[in-house]
Parts: C-alpha cells; structure tokens; sequence
C-alpha cells in the first residue's frame, strides 16, 4: 500500500453552460450570456496498491495500479458576467493503471506509470438542481531512482 499524491498544474476552463452542464442550461430559461469557469486542485492526494510480475530477462517488473484518488472540482456559473451558481465536489475517484519499472544498474532505476480514473462523473444537488461534474484526471508518471549507498542498518536485504 503506498500512500501519496500527485502535484500538478492546476486546471482550469472557460466554458458556457451548456458545455458545464447541460441539465442546469436546459432548466433555466434566461437570456443573455451563459459563462463559467472550472478549475480543479492541483494536489491530488491518493492511496493505492501495485502488484507486480518479474521479467527478470529484463531487469524490469510489470505492474497494475488499482487505488482511489480525492479530486477536488469548482464550478462558479455567470450571467452576464455576473455570479449566479458555485457548485463545488470533492468526490473519492477509484482510479487504475499500468506501469513498468527497470532497474538500469544496481543503483539507479526508471519507473513509468499510467494511472486512469474508473467513475468521471460526480453528482451533486445545489438549489434543488442536480449539477453534474467532471472529475478525474489521467496521470501518467515518470520517475528515476536512487539506491542508498550504505543502506541504514536493519534495511538491507538479507
């Protein structure tokens, strides 16, 4: 079990309502500019377990990647120009992937890692409206390791 997170950019997106959300576009029959902004965290906490095939042939080990992520999403809706809705999610995304990792000598290795999100939808009611909310983002990780030249006492292999 490995417990992290990702940091990345943060996202975000102008978009009309209709592209945020079809159900609140259609709902309301206003007239005048239908805007809104998205962004979502750029920290992504996660938890997750690897289990792993050796393909000692190749200095390598393949792995699959099933865990669970906490995204985080706003959405903040206009009207010509002006605030009329902020919807915000913080929904558990369980997420899947797929990675390789290689050792290139005794102490150095490289590691890639595909991580994708299971459910992209998050439901959430405000004003009596259900607001649907993309989440989910899809990772992909690429990492060089080190090994410890003397390693502490009690953590070498034996």
């Amino acid at each position: 079990m490995r417990f992290g997170g990702d940091i990345t950019k943060k996202q975000k997106k102008e978009l009309d309502w209709s592209g945020m959300n079809a159900a609140y576009n259609e709902t309301h029959d206003v007239i005048g500019v239908r805007g809104g902004h998205m962004e979502n965290s750029a920290i992504l906490p996660m938890a997750s377990m690897k289990c792993g095939y050796p393909l000692k042939k190749y200095k390598a080990v393949v792995f699959a990647v099933l865990g669970i992520a906490w995204m985080s999403v706003s959405y903040k809706y206009t009207l010509n120009g002006e605030g009329v809705c902020d919807v915000s999610a913080k929904p558990i995304v369980p997420i899947i992937g797929l990675g390789i990792e290689r050792k290139l000598n005794k102490k150095v290795g490289v590691l890639a890692e595909v991580t994708l999100p299971i459910k992209r939808m998050s439901k959430i009611t405000v004003g009596g409206i259900e607001h649907r909310i993309r989440v989910g983002k899809t990772s992909l990780k690429l990492l060089m390791s080190v090994a410890l030249q003397n390693m502490p006492a009690g953590l070498d292999a034996k």
